[in-house]
């Protein structure tokens, strides 16, 4: 599995919090789409972004902008649901027996002017990739349901199962490493030991034979 993006990790963060409580796509994008909506049409195959707005405030608001951010989080998203469903962290599920077709996001559905009626705008902005509409039309209308796994997965930071077990191999070798290195250690000493043990016995057997042959050093005549 692939590192995640910090976008992706907040996902992930998300799910988890709302897991048991509906956890749809709807409940968990709603902070990201303050402005705008997103809805799909699984028998027509389409997905599209709407936006609302007064026309005075046309001018100011950065579509081409917004509209690309709010296109990458749509692909980010069923991206990051696809490869989850894949690992096995998260399992799906159709609670109804009729799909659901609410739009995605906190966007305006009527505008009301404080100073009367005013002009407004409605944009759509259509998703054109045939499989980000399939898999968008798919997860937007299931319940997300955590694994005990990708709450393992979401404890360890994100980072994918075959990493977290490639660090845990590494430390299992360098304390392996580390253990070889105290036993050469301790056995360098003991050779040492040995060596000084050995040379003080030659020397006292020397030093007895010496003794046997009735030989003193001249200081003690």
């Amino acid at each position: 599995m692939r590192l995640l993006s910090e976008q992706e990790q907040e996902l992930c963060k998300r799910i988890l919090q709302g897991d048991g409580r509906n956890n749809y796509l709807a409940n968990i994008l709603d902070s990201d789409l303050p402005d705008a909506k997103i809805t799909a049409n699984k028998e027509e195959q389409t997905v599209c972004i709407h936006y609302k707005m007064f026309a005075r405030d046309s001018k100011n608001f950065p579509l081409d902008e917004r509209d690309a951010r709010i296109r990458r989080l749509i692909l980010e998203t069923v991206t990051l649901i696809k490869l989850l469903e894949q690992e096995g962290y998260i399992m799906l599920f159709m609670n109804t027996t009729v799909e659901p077709n609410l739009p995605i996001g906190a966007g305006p559905d009527k505008l009301i002017s404080v100073g009367g009626e005013e002009q407004t705008i409605e944009i759509k902005s259509e998703i054109k990739d045939a499989s980000v509409i399939k898999l968008w039309a798919e997860y937007s209308s299931k319940a997300i349901y955590v694994t005990e796994e990708f709450r393992v997965f979401c404890a360890n930071g994100c980072i994918p199962r075959s990493d977290v077990q490639f660090n845990q191999n590494l430390e299992l070798t360098r304390q392996s490493l580390e253990l070889s290195k105290q036993s050469l250690d301790k056995a360098r000493i003991s050779n040492y030991i040995a060596i000084a043990t050995l040379i003080i016995t030659f020397l006292s057997f020397l030093a007895s034979v010496a003794a046997s042959w009735g030989w003193r050093p001249s200081f003690f005549s």
